[in-house]
């Protein structure tokens, strides 16, 4: 229902105006009013006034006045206002527009007129106040969805403040002025103060780069974006040191429903100490050597490079040290002996050459960089390495295990040492390295305990050991290796009792190669496996062949010390005699006494497994090595091979006289066989003979023959005693019968 208000004047001077205004809308409700509170007090709290009717002539109120009094109340402000007047002068529609009139209509009204403009007016205020209405539904939506959203943050903000302090690193926010406007729970901790007694006071730096921090904050602050990670040291509240990774970064952390303009500075502490700690330890692994502590290959490399970039023209010696005897030491008092040797050896380094690079490169093997000045002499490099030389001097003490008990024992040891000499140019660590190490190899073939300088023709000799692998590949698979065997002899009888087989190399060009030439390059490129896998199969065949001939010597062949640590020897002997079928007895094998002692306990067991399969074992080139006589009552041999060294100087050399006998004595109450290497003159001969050496071999007798050779001189007579041996041994015998039937008279 409409609303329509009409001065009441104007209803008695226009007849017609009810008519018409009715035909405008039949549920239409018209209202009279007389004067300006009449007006007001009818209209106050209606919401339905939709159209305003006012004559300006009215001698009853003042339409102007009514007007004026309706617009100055809220409800007032939107109501459409026609006003009817018979006048059309200038001042009259300034009253009308300065009253805020909606329309004017001429006095007489036209009814068809006014029915056309009430029903615009009307129209267009009912679209307006439906527009208003769902423009309030909208803002109310509005509000509450602001309200919600409000909410939502504050308790995102409440949420993500909880998180904050949760969290398990140092967080902190701080304003313009340096203040706490955050502090987590982590971070109070970390300081050891609580987070309420730090808000609102001036943050410190807790690390030990404050001007870094407030250089970063400052940035922070000026320019609104985060400043770059660093580290620093920080010594939290309980005194223990930490390592923290550090980032500055802005923070807007204003609640909901405030705002504010002011930076705050967020600072973001993770504690990386564990993390260092890792990466120190792998920085360690990765470039020091755990035994020793010293750097390794790699990180010597790395110096020896920075040391060159940093002075291209710096001169400097490389010395490549090795342990003589090492090996020896390590299995004979234990891998911690060993690593104590070691350990000792590292610490005498250095305090003799502080001013070098000392590294331990592996096993028992130092690296040695050491600058020169401008201008040093080779015998300035040669008073360097005696220095190292002299670090050996001294014995070492070291805790020596027992099975019951720790003490110290004291340790000798020497070593060999490889000296090459930069002098600028090109740098190339492996080349200096291998330089230093075929000097230390030329050292070590002299017998250790000294040193070498490289020389050129020392790369010429690696080339033709080489070309010697290259070619004794080539050697195994045409079949060019051969066997010689040498004759053993009773020195009494002079039978032939056993042979040795001995290994030679053919060439295709009919050179024939003993095992001195090329038996070092077999056993550092493995093929010494294959080589004494053939020599075993071949040893045993001929083995055949002769006891088919009605031929029964022993076989003796040597196995390489490298083969018997690395190799499963007895595989290799059984897998032999199972091809060939010959009697095990007929086999003997020879080991120097150097392989005996590396390792006590795993030799005997190796040796007791192949004397189980019924070869007999023989110690070769026996006062040679590191064994004491006591030795030979720990192992499980057959027969001792006096080394030929013995026997050069047996007629004269006391000392000889003295190790020979007692070794003689020693394998006669052992029940060993003893056989002397090595016999050139007759001489020899009978000085064993006479001292009870009752088995013999060497070029005085025999040199080493091919198997067909063999054969004729085991289907010889059986060669006689030389003349002087037969002649002494007969007086010899005949004198100790007399003595005999004396002392039974």
């Amino acid at each position: 229902m409409r609303l329509i208000a009409i001065t009441a004047d104007q209803i008695a001077n226009e007849d017609r105006a009810r008519d018409f205004i009715m035909n405008f809308e039949a549920s239409s409700e018209i209202s009279e009013f007389f004067s300006e509170n009449d007006a007001i007090s009818q209209f106050r709290d209606t919401e339905n006034l939709n159209l305003l009717l006012v004559n300006l002539r009215s001698p009853h109120l003042d339409g102007a006045a009514v007007i004026a009094r309706i617009r100055a109340q809220a409800w007032g402000e939107g109501i459409p206002i026609i006003v009817i007047s018979g006048r059309q002068d200038r001042e009259m529609r300034l009253n009308v527009l300065r009253a805020e009139i909606t329309d004017f209509l001429h006095s007489p009204v036209d009814p068809e007129e006014f029915l056309i403009r009430a029903r615009n007016l009307i129209t267009l205020v009912s679209c307006r106040n439906e527009a208003r209405r769902s423009a309030d539904a909208l803002e109310r939506e509005k509000k509450a969805n602001h309200r919600a959203r409000d909410e939502l943050l504050r308790a995102s903000h409440e949420r993500l403040l909880q998180v904050i302090d949760t969290a398990p690193i140092m967080i902190s926010a701080v304003d313009a002025e340096g203040r706490y406007v955050l502090v987590n729970r982590r971070h109070a901790e970390m300081v050891g103060a609580p987070a309420s007694a730090l808000m609102g006071t001036i943050a410190r730096s807790w690390g030990d780069d404050e001007q870094r921090s407030e250089q970063q904050a400052r940035l922070v602050i000026e320019t609104g974006r985060a400043g770059s990670h660093y580290e620093e040291t920080f010594v939290d509240a309980a005194g223990v040191e930490r390592t923290l990774m550090t980032t500055k970064a802005p923070l807007h952390l204003t609640p909901p429903g405030e705002s504010s303009n002011k930076p705050l500075v967020l600072t973001t502490s993770l504690d990386i100490t564990k993390r260092k700690a890792a990466e120190r330890e792998l920085h360690v692994l990765a470039y020091y050597d755990q035994i020793t502590r010293l750097p390794n290959r790699l990180k010597l490399e790395i110096d020896l490079l920075r040391l060159n970039r940093k002075n291209p023209h710096q001169s400097f010696a490389l010395y490549a040290v090795d342990l003589d005897r090492f090996k020896a030491i390590n299995e004979t008092l234990g891998h911690q002996a060993g690593d104590g040797l070691l350990r000792a050896v590292a610490e005498r380094l250095v305090a003799t050459l502080p001013a070098a690079i000392v590294s331990h490169i592996g096993g028992d093997r130092f690296a040695i960089v050491s600058p020169l000045d401008i201008g040093a002499s080779r015998d300035a490099v040669e008073h360097e390495a005696k220095q190292i030389l002299s670090v050996f001097n001294e014995p070492f003490e070291l805790a020596v295990s027992h099975p019951e008990r720790e003490e110290p024992g004291t340790v000798l040891s020497t070593c060999s040492l490889g000296v090459v000499i930069y002098r600028g140019g090109a740098l190339r660590f492996e080349t200096l390295l291998k330089r230093a190490d075929m000097a230390m190899y030329r050292a070590k073939a002299r017998g250790g305990r000294g040193y070498a300088f490289f020389q050129h023709n020392m790369e010429d000799a690696q080339a033709a050991s080489m070309r010697i692998e290259l070619d004794l590949h080539s050697a195994v698979r045409r079949n060019e290796l051969r066997l010689h065997y040498q004759p053993e002899f009773d020195l009494k009888s002079g039978k032939i009792f056993a042979v040795e087989a001995l290994l030679r190399w053919e060439r295709r060009d009919g050179t024939l190669l003993s095992p001195g030439y090329f038996l070092t390059v077999a056993e550092e490129t493995g093929l010494i496996a294959p080589i004494t896998a053939w020599v075993l199969d071949e040893v045993c065949r001929q083995i055949g062949v002769w006891r088919a001939q009605g031929l029964t010597p022993r076989v003796a062949v040597n196995i390489s010390g490298v083969l018997f640590r690395l190799a499963d020897v007895h595989q290799m002997v059984t897998s032999a005699i199972e091809k060939s079928g010959v009697d095990p007895a007929s086999l003997e094998l020879e080991l120097t006494e150097s392989v005996l002692i590396e390792n006590v306990d795993s030799t005997n067991r190796q040796l007791a497994a192949l004397r189980d399969l019924g070869v007999s074992i023989a110690v070769d080139d026996f006062g040679t090595g590191y064994a004491s006589l006591s030795y030979l009552t720990k192992f499980a041999v057959d027969r001792i091979k006096i080394d030929a060294s013995f026997l050069r100087q047996i007629e004269e050399s006391t000392n000889d006289q003295f190790v020979v006998r007692s070794i003689l004595s020693l394998c006669r109450n052992l029940r060993l066989k003893v056989l002397a290497e090595g016999i050139e003159r007759g001489e020899q001969a009978l000085w064993l003979a006479r001292h009870g050496c009752r088995e013999g071999q060497g070029f005085y007798f025999a040199r080493p023959r091919s198997a067909e050779d063999i054969t004729n001189l085991l289907n010889a007579p059986a060669m006689q005693p030389p003349r002087i041996i037969t002649r002494i041994l007969t007086t010899e015998r005949t004198e100790h019968e007399r003595t005999l039937r004396t002392a039974e008279s």
